[in-house]
């Protein structure tokens, strides 16, 4: 119990700001699977009154993936038995080539105006349609839920960081005596500071332990899984080990630059 009492204060901060952490980390790879999904699904559709080639499209455009001509076929086909096979013939050969265009990457409002501008000016092109109202309001909620994520690890690190120099300066006080029969021995300030280094270390390592554990279980979580897949998400994409190690790494560096500073300050 009181070795608890006496770590909760530090790891408490330490896990709210490794969890943010990694909160937005996972957020950050939902969405960038997420917009690989919408953008293996959205195509640029245009109208010609020539044969287009990639190359020429390619020349006016960056991040082009392919270029496909559609066929008419299935939507005259629906007029058989209304109109003559003469007249339907006729009326393929006065339809306008149609393609559908993929990109490489998620375009963005700017580049995507930027598209329709550029390839109304190719020579033959009648028409282009983007559905920018559709992509536009789907990238807009992806960019909103990414900003938001990012004001609130913001705040949590500044407030758990804060938190977290407090404790410090608690232990410092709790150990002070100490530290002083230690320099009248003739111990070096930083020798005399090692107990503080100790102690960030342990609750780093029990704070990176009870985040990598947390979302260990809601990526192994049958009740977890079966909600993100109505969601579109397989799974939580957490790496035990890799992310783990990136934890303990934030959680570590942030623990000694606490104690340092908590240090520097009291030195002299």
């Amino acid at each position: 119990m009181s070795f608890l009492k006496h770590h909760l204060s530090l790891i408490i901060p330490l896990v709210a700001l490794l969890f943010i952490y990694q909160f937005f980390t996972i957020s950050d790879r939902i969405l960038k699977d997420h917009q690989e999904k919408i953008n293996s699904n959205y195509s640029i559709i245009i109208a010609s009154e020539r044969d287009l080639e990639k190359s020429e499209i390619e020349d006016v455009i960056e991040s082009i993936k392919d270029l496909e001509e559609i066929e008419p076929d299935s939507m005259l086909s629906r007029l058989k038995g209304e109109i003559s096979d003469a007249n339907l013939a006729l009326l393929k050969m006065e339809l306008p080539k149609f393609y559908r265009i993929t990109l490489l990457r998620f375009p963005d409002e700017k580049f995507l105006d930027k598209i329709k501008v550029t390839l109304e000016k190719v020579n033959g092109v009648k028409r282009v349609e983007t559905f920018a109202k559709s992509h536009n309001r789907v990238y807009r909620l992806l960019i909103l839920n990414k900003s938001i994520s990012k004001i609130l690890a913001i705040l949590i690190f500044v407030i758990s960081f804060l938190l977290m120099i407090k404790q410090i300066e608690l232990w410092r006080f709790e150990h002070m005596e100490r530290m002083e029969i230690m320099g009248l021995f003739g111990a070096s300030y930083w020798m005399r500071s090692a107990l503080l280094f100790r102690l960030a270390l342990v609750d780093s390592i029990i704070a990176t332990a009870i985040t990598s554990y947390f979302y260990y279980y809601l990526q192994s979580s049958n009740e977890v899984n079966y909600l993100t897949s109505d969601l579109g998400i397989d799974s939580i994409p957490f790496s035990l080990l890799g992310d783990t190690i990136t934890l303990l790494s934030i959680a570590l560096f942030i623990s000694f630059v606490s104690v340092f500073m908590v240090t520097i300050r009291h030195r002299g």
